[in-house]
């Protein structure tokens, strides 16, 4: 055989094991120059941000989360938590709320915010700045009409059916349209006072000494511009449908308890048992009861725990009627959820 011819093939069988190794020892440099020219490396960033798809292939990108939607615009990219955006939504537009009898939607008087006016009957006549139908007014006006003049003779003495000849003005008639409260909900607070469960805070700021006085533990009130009210409130262990921690100085979305009966139990059995310093539960409801008005319900503000609740559920009450139209709303039975 040829010489040259072996020496040829056998220089191809031990050259061709290298071509096929994977494992290829190179430099770093190497490396880094050639991955770092293909995709970017992932630069620092500040904040809480999220890696996010460029519009150039090939390519990353970032956004912030934001944890605060105040100046951003609706060409703003930026991401948000669902927290965020539902506090921001509620901020901007309430719901619509899935109002009760006998309350109609109506504008609140804030641009985007819608509040419920009540519609006058003679089993809750409790807002006179509510709205009253057609036909109420009509008798209402009717009624008063007829009890302004009283006949004193009539041509058969004693026989109404006859001729009235003497007619006298009756200056005792009753007004035909009763109201037992003057609360507008859209009139905001000047002060508040409030006594807690646990007796660690008291505070009766700007309210009168005769009401402040008169409170027990966890009884709370507010003074606007057209006199007092008061209430009562309780940390109880029944949830609400929604349940979130109370953030002070913020508002968020209050409930009207669906449980009533159940709210007005544990008050009930809190009181009776002296008015202990650690209540039930920490979900703090909140309800109207001086003035007494047939709307006033128990309304829930927000979760903490026992011992927080204790301490600040009375003042949250106070403090969000004083502040927040539509809690102020349900707590004085004006709207429902």
């Amino acid at each position: 055989m040829n010489k040259r011819f072996l020496f040829c093939i056998l220089g191809m069988i031990l050259t061709l094991p290298a071509y096929a190794d994977p494992v290829t020892v190179t430099s770093r440099d190497y490396v880094d120059t050639t991955v770092g020219a293909r995709q970017n490396k992932i630069a620092a960033g500040t904040g809480d941000r999220v890696v996010t798809y460029s519009t150039t292939a090939g390519q990353i990108g970032s956004r912030a989360i934001l944890d605060d939607l105040t100046g951003t615009t609706t060409t703003d990219t930026n991401l948000t938590t669902a927290e965020v955006a539902e506090n921001a939504i509620y901020s901007k537009n309430q719901e619509v709320l899935n109002i009760g009898a006998p309350n109609v939607l109506t504008y609140s008087g804030n641009a985007g915010t819608l509040t419920s006016t009540p519609i006058y009957d003679s089993t809750l006549n409790t807002f006179s700045n509510g709205l009253v139908d057609a036909g109420t007014l009509n008798t209402a006006m009717t009624t008063a009409a007829n009890d302004e003049m009283t006949c004193a003779e009539y041509a058969t003495p004693g026989d109404a059916t006859t001729e009235c000849i003497l007619w006298e003005i009756n200056t005792s008639a009753t007004a035909p349209l009763t109201t037992t409260a003057y609360l507008p909900a859209n009139i905001a607070g000047t002060s508040y006072c409030y006594k807690s469960h646990d007796a660690r805070y008291n505070g009766r700021n700007q309210c009168s000494t005769t009401m402040y006085n008169a409170f027990n533990a966890g009884e709370w009130g507010t003074v606007f511009p057209y006199g007092e009210v008061s209430g009562i409130s309780v940390c109880s262990n029944i949830e609400p449908s929604i349940k979130y921690e109370y953030d002070w100085g913020n508002s968020y979305p209050y409930q009207v308890s669906t449980n009533q009966s159940g709210v007005q139990s544990q008050y009930d059995a809190w009181v009776s048992g002296g008015r202990p310093t650690t209540p039930v539960g920490g979900y703090c409801y909140c309800k109207l009861t001086n003035p007494s008005v047939a709307g006033a319900r128990w309304v829930f503000r927000y979760s903490r725990s026992v011992s927080v609740c204790a301490s600040y559920c009375a003042i949250n009450c106070a403090f969000n009627v004083q502040a927040y139209a539509d809690f102020r709303g349900a707590v004085f039975g004006g709207v429902a959820q």
